[in-house]
């Protein structure tokens, strides 16, 4: 069943195109950022271990909210890793790094999403109110993490 939300075909299928890039992009990050609390280590083990499972715990429910945005306008979201990692803009860690590395790579994640994000809501119609406030609220979010993490570093 198709909702009609009052915005044309075309500009529903690409703003869905691109909050499928953010949605693949969140779940990198989410995967990684959970990866990063199993394996910190150091003497503020507890602090980074806390900080991170805060911001994995913020990006699964962010996860679900642009899946659901992508089904409210009509199509089917990706929900693969395959698709995942065919459509993100982020690179996956395969070295195990230390607490300072893991916030220097989450911090240019969090960067990269800031940068996707704002390049996304140039994209969208401005009558998409709702795909816009998602994308803000994920805006203002990425931005606050990204000073977070810069303050560590």
């Amino acid at each position: 069943m198709k909702t009609h939300l009052g915005l044309s075909g075309a500009s529903a299928k690409k703003t869905a195109e691109n909050l499928e890039v953010v949605l693949a992009n969140t779940f990198i990050l989410y995967t990684k950022t959970l990866n990063f609390h199993w394996h910190v280590v150091g003497s503020n083990f507890m602090e980074l271990h806390g900080l991170f499972q805060g911001q994995y715990e913020a990006l699964a429910l962010s996860v679900d909210d642009i899946a659901e945005r992508i089904r409210t306008l009509g199509f089917k979201a990706p929900g693969t890793l395959v698709e995942f990692l065919h459509l993100t803009t982020l690179h996956e860690n395969k070295e195990d790094l230390k607490a300072t590395e893991m916030l220097k790579h989450l911090l240019h994640d969090y960067e990269t999403m800031i940068y996707h994000t704002r390049n996304t809501l140039t994209d969208i119609d401005e009558k998409d109110v709702g795909s816009r406030a998602l994308l803000e609220g994920l805006l203002t979010h990425y931005e606050k993490t990204s000073w977070i993490l810069g303050a560590y570093l």
